[in-house]
């Protein structure tokens, strides 16, 4: 019934926003007129990549698991996505050290980090 500002409140394990609004805002004032291309990118390939990393780790394709991480760890850091880009940087990492071993709990916190970041970003549109 509280659905005025509220989309859906899960207790989170972290209670911080799931965007840098100053890096976000920064890039914006960069960017002018294309800042909504960016965000438009991102959520596109943000949803192709973590969409692609259950596939790539049920065929055991750690480069490739590798090359989509590493691509999500740069594209959040654009978009002042920090947590995420903290969390594929670490996925990113155990794959080079680990291999595939226990990649699909980060993976599943990357998906869920990705879903509020995309909340907060089409807010920005």
């Amino acid at each position: 019934m509280d659905s005025q500002h509220h989309t859906k409140s899960h207790s989170s394990p972290k209670a911080t926003d799931p965007i840098d609004h100053s890096k976000l805002n920064a890039m914006r004032e960069l960017l002018g007129d294309d800042f909504e291309s960016l965000i438009h990118a991102f959520l596109s390939s943000g949803t192709s990549i973590v969409a692609s990393l259950p596939i790539a780790i049920e065929n055991q394709d750690a480069i490739e698991v590798e090359r989509l991480t590493h691509s999500l760890k740069s594209a959040s850091a654009n978009v002042g996505a920090t947590a995420l880009s903290n969390m594929a940087n670490d996925a990113e990492n155990r794959i080079r050290d680990c291999g595939l071993n226990k990649i699909e709990s980060i993976t599943s916190c990357i998906k869920l980090e990705f879903e509020q970041v995309q909340i907060e970003l089409k807010k920005q549109l």
